[in-house]
């Protein structure tokens, strides 16, 4: 049955406890209306169908309404693993299917999506209690199950009885009152806190509470202060949210739709306020897209796409290419099409719908002439070989700091490099925090610790590639060695006579200036392959099938790098025992000195006679080292490795 503005006598006939129009609450306020109200459905419909993502997009949604039908709600599910979600989650699929099967009604016509939706509600609202402690584990999923009940009760107002709107304003009431009076550390007024993901999620539940039942004004300045807070907080000065792309998304999806309720029922503009925020959030990914179009995993990342939310502020302030790098890491990179979010990272894809002044068409980020390297303020670069073939090479740097400690692993001065198809030096993604998870230095006996900063020093752009430096010793644990010095000097070499490739030099120093061992470790893909030649190895994608080879040197010699045995090995995180071999395999370099310098080559190759002829030799009273690659059509690349650079010339 078709919706129309007034709902027509043959419905209500069908429904009794339908009303008209836009119907009133108690307090006067028309519902739906916090996130758009019945006079703003056509032009919704409008946009829908105005592009072809737009269309493509809406298609998925109808597809998951369509699945949310057969949802069980005697009992429902709190926890469905055959679903992809658990307690930890349930809150965000109980709004995902609530708020999609709303919205996808309305802009269908199709009654039976809004009458699965106002099922679900009932279901969860007589299901659940908010202080059991059973319901929703924890403050976060109380955060998550607060969304759907406030949107859920706005955009299902009209197909409920005033008995049930009732009873679920009672349950809003209840969860807004817990989340309120729970004094937790997320509630402090502390830049750590306030910053993170947990901070917004339940300040912006509760705040949309506080919208619905009109009379909290105390909820609605503590929410708002909160999430303006996680604005402030949030992202470095130039955007980059340091808990990564999916915690970003997650942030934005519990933060944004109350930023949004806000605007249009108290009229506080707080994208306004934070524009630069909003505009600038998305680049991250832009520049963590890699040329298979999967995303970059780094922090508590996986290689998957992030939640739309992340995509808002572009569609706010006309960033296309920001829109453009979504959609690419939403497609599948075998079929084409796009893919799921899993139920951890909850969508918002009707306020794509909903924001910016007209509807936006991404624009791949070659034709918008979209610079090759990017670095951000709190010590991330990015860089790349080009935007258009996904044989493409790409790289990354991180030596920074990082907001909140929650998801921040031990990964400072580690690196990626991805050519030819391939991952050949990878980021082991969201389980493996640890630093021997991460292409960096074992100093001793000393470990990266948790919380510890690296700074990036130097980043440079020259003809033929790019230049950066990190340095990491405030990373490590201090008590288990006088870390005196962690440096790192890595090139990028775009241009080459094959393919893109990577050269860097390591330095590390006690404070004590004595000998210690220094074992430099390098992760990659676990299903990648590894066989040695000669003191170096050869590393097989198991992506693509491409080669690289790889070789390193303490000062003048070329030294063993192996692949170390990790079978039977395991990591322990949150308490869980996990196999190293799921996340990755690791390459080792062992070295015994009193300032160990080392280089490390990684070089792709396509034939064996693609692989250059790499001579290395040292000035001892300097310790600077050169290194020349000679290729098969001539080509010498010579490299100059000081301590605080290196330099680059080619002859051909």
């Amino acid at each position: 049955m078709k919706i129309n503005k007034l709902i027509v006598l043959a419905v209500l006939a069908a429904c009794p406890f339908l009303v008209f129009s836009a119907p009133k609450a108690k307090g006067g306020e028309a519902h739906p209306n916090l996130m758009f109200s019945l006079d703003e459905i056509p032009g919704i419909k409008e946009r829908v169908q105005s592009l072809p993502w737009t269309k493509e997009l809406f298609a998925g949604m109808v597809a998951d309404a369509d699945r949310f039908m057969s949802v069980k709600t005697d009992p429902y599910a709190l926890s469905d693993r055959a679903e992809g979600f658990g307690m930890g989650t349930a809150g965000r699929a109980f709004q995902v299917r609530v708020e999609n099967l709303a919205f996808v009604g309305y802009v269908t016509g199709q009654e039976k999506y809004l009458q699965k939706a106002r099922e679900i509600l009932l279901a969860v609202v007589r299901q659940t209690d908010p202080g059991d402690g059973k319901s929703w584990n924890t403050h976060l999923q109380v955060g998550d199950a607060a969304q759907g009940f406030a949107l859920g009760y706005d955009l299902v107002y009209p197909y409920l009885s005033e008995a049930e709107r009732e009873e679920v304003r009672e349950q809003i009431r209840k969860v807004g009152e817990y989340t309120f009076k729970d004094h937790l550390a997320w509630d402090m007024e502390s830049v750590g806190v306030t910053s993170c993901n947990h901070s917004a999620v339940r300040s912006g539940g509760l705040g949309l509470c506080a919208l619905v039942l009109g009379d909290r004004p105390e909820w609605i300045d503590f929410a708002t202060r909160r999430i303006d807070g996680y604005y402030t907080w949030c992202a470095d000065a130039t955007g980059y949210m340091t808990e990564g792309h999916h915690y970003m998304s997650y942030g934005l999806a519990g933060a944004y739709p109350y930023t949004h309720a806000l605007k249009r029922v108290k009229g506080v503009d707080l994208c306004q306020k934070h524009k630069a925020l909003f505009e600038q959030a998305g680049e991250q990914m832009v520049w963590k897209l890699l040329p298979d179009y999967n995303m970059l995993a780094m922090n508590d990342n996986n290689e998957e796409p992030c939640g739309s939310a992340a995509v808002i502020g572009g569609l706010l302030y006309n960033k296309p290419v920001q829109l453009w790098a979504w959609l690419q890491s939403m497609r599948d990179p075998k079929t084409g099409k796009l893919r799921k979010i899993p139920y951890g990272l909850p969508y918002t894809h009707a306020y794509l719908f909903l924001v910016g002044d007209k509807p936006l068409a991404p624009v791949p980020a070659a034709e918008a002439k979209t610079p090759l390297g990017k670095q951000f303020e709190s010590g991330r670069v990015f860089l790349r070989s080009g935007w258009n073939d996904k044989k493409d090479a790409h790289f990354s740097f991180t030596s920074g700091w990082d907001r909140h400690r929650g998801h921040d692993h031990q990964d400072e001065n580690s690196l990626t490099f991805y050519a030819l198809g391939d991952g050949f030096i990878v980021d082991p993604q969201y389980q493996a925090e640890f630093g021997d998870c991460h292409t960096t230095l074992l100093i001793g006996k000393s470990e990266q610790i948790k919380s510890g900063d690296g700074r990036l020093v130097a980043y440079r752009e020259d003809p033929d590639g790019a230049f950066v430096q990190g340095q990491a010793e405030e990373a490590y644990d201090f008590v288990s060695e006088f870390v005196g010095s962690v440096d790192r000097k890595a090139y990028f070499v775009r241009n080459a006579p094959v393919a893109p490739y990577l050269i860097w030099r390591d330095d590390a120093m006690l404070e004590n200036d004595v000998e210690f061992e220094c074992l430099a470790r390098y992760i990659t893909y676990p299903d990648n392959l590894i066989r040695q030649r000669g003191k170096g190895v050869v590393i097989k994608g198991g992506k693509n099938g491409s080669t690289a080879y790889m070789a390193v040197f303490s000062g003048a010699g070329q030294v063993q790098l192996s692949e170390e045995n990790l079978g039977g090995k395991t990591f322990l995180r949150k308490g869980e025992a996990i196999p190293y071999l799921k996340y990755m395999r690791r390459l080792t370099v062992s070295v015994k000195k009193m300032n160990p310098e080392l280089v490390t080559l990684v070089i792709p190759f396509v034939n064996d006679t693609d692989i250059p002829k790499i001579e290395v030799t040292q000035d001892e009273r300097t310790r600077d080292i050169f290194c020349t690659l000679t290729f098969a059509d001539g080509t010498r690349d010579s490299f100059t490795l000081t301590y605080g650079d290196i330099k680059m010339e080619r002859k051909q």
